[in-house]
């Protein structure tokens, strides 16, 4: 779940630091008359909505970014900030909701950079609840099944997490997409580089090959991971190519 140290980073990404997004700098000239608007009154409870999210009253908060939208429906920055409000509300499927609809807001005002925070926010939630699903060991089918939409999410969502590729080789290992399941372990093994541990990447590298018939390229997967967390599993499937071989050379001779 989102918590405060996240949801500081996401409100930096678009803008809501020391200087709002839509707050002036300057205040006008004496004789200037500022015109009241429906759009010029949204974004100003998105200045105060904002103010409220720094002061943590995430209540108060939320109430401003939900009066912003009902001044300007296709303020895609309330319905951001309301979303990030939800969020420490432990509001959770709410605020799913609402970075959706900030996307399409965003998207249709060209606000690339509220868009794109939303979607990454939402790749996060998302990201976590796989996680949760995935807990287990083995992995059952029916659980890869349900993790595996999730994870896509977070992948275009740019989550920066490095399990992320590790946790997608596992599901599409799980589901016998050994292609996929290939092309992620690579991934992962990628991006982990200079861990001290790599085993499970490299596990999950080797069934991948494995699977796809590539045992050459399993088995120095699977000697990857000898050295390492995993170095008992890598040793099961190192005695079970060596055992297929040797069952394999067997049945030649017989015949």
């Amino acid at each position: 779940m989102l918590r405060t140290a996240a949801l500081a980073a996401l409100v930096a990404a678009v803008g809501f630091g020391a200087t709002p997004a839509y707050a002036q700098e300057t205040p006008p000239p004496p004789d200037t008359i500022v015109v009241r608007t429906p759009e010029n009154d949204a974004r100003r409870r998105f200045n105060e909505g904002n103010d409220l999210l720094r002061q943590e009253d995430y209540e108060g908060a939320l109430a401003k970014f939900e009066e912003g939208l009902a001044l300007d429906s296709t303020n895609g920055r309330n319905a951001y900030g309301r979303a990030l409000a939800l969020v420490q509300l432990d509001r959770e499927d709410e605020a799913v909701e609402a970075f959706q609809q900030a996307i399409r807001l965003s998207e249709a005002d060209a606000d690339a950079e509220t868009a794109t925070a939303a979607r990454r926010a939402v790749g996060m939630i998302l990201y976590n609840r796989a996680l949760g699903l995935l807990a287990a060991n083995p992995l059952p089918q029916a659980t890869a099944q349900e993790a595996l939409p999730l994870l896509e999410q977070a992948e275009a969502g740019e989550v920066d997490a490095g399990q992320l590729p590790y946790q997608l080789a596992r599901v599409h290992n799980v589901l016998g997409n050994y292609e996929d399941a290939t092309r992620y372990a690579e991934q992962a093994i990628e991006v982990n580089e200079g861990q001290d541990d790599m085993s499970a990447y490299y596990i999950e590298l080797g069934l991948a090959r494995q699977g796809a018939g590539d045992t050459e390229g399993a088995r120095a997967a699977f000697e990857q991971a000898r050295n390492g967390a995993w170095s008992g599993w890598a040793e099961h499937y190192l005695r079970e190519l060596d055992g297929a071989a040797e069952g394999g050379t067997n049945g030649m001779t017989d015949g």
